[in-house]
């Protein structure tokens, strides 16, 4: 029974090293930081063209001495159908506030707090997306950038060295 268990591990470690080397090509993850200054994106989302659907979260942290409401838009042409989550927990404990969403402003940013976005791209029928795009965050009372993060939409032959 002991080994059942060693060999069901070691075969479970492995598989979970060869997907963890795969990337999909649909999804990507985003880290920025919420600033007066413009924010920065630590790097790309790189996407592979050519799906039906593509899922982008990004992570962000608000910098001091920044508050107040933030719009969210994707840019980019052609723009394609897309939707903007905050992730919420399912149990809310009380530990982290946390701002609210609402028609694509995010309301009541304190320094500190930190979030996190699912942006969700659904194509129109045989649009090819490629190039460069944005994920952008303005402060909802100036419309000054305060984030952008850059989605870019790659062939699957120029993805080679984005993996």
């Amino acid at each position: 029974m002991k080994h059942k268990k060693i060999i069901f591990f070691l075969l479970a470690a492995l598989l979970s090293m060869l997907l963890a080397t795969h990337r999909w090509g649909d999804s990507s993850h985003a880290i920025g930081i919420i600033s007066l200054k413009g924010g920065k994106a630590r790097h790309p989302a790189i996407l592979e063209n050519h799906k039906d659907q593509y899922t982008l979260i990004t992570t962000a942290t608000v910098i001091p001495p920044f508050h107040g409401n933030v719009r969210v838009a994707l840019e980019g042409h052609p723009l394609p159908d897309y939707d903007i989550y905050l992730s919420r927990p399912v149990l809310a404990l009380g530990i982290r506030r946390l701002p609210e969403f609402k028609d694509q402003i995010l309301y009541n940013l304190n320094p500190g707090d930190r979030l996190a976005l699912w942006l969700s791209i659904r194509p129109h029928d045989d649009m090819l997306l490629n190039g460069r795009y944005a994920l952008a965050f303005y402060n909802a009372s100036t419309d000054q950038s305060v984030l952008k993060v850059p989605v870019i939409f790659k062939s699957k032959e120029d993805m080679n060295g984005w993996e």
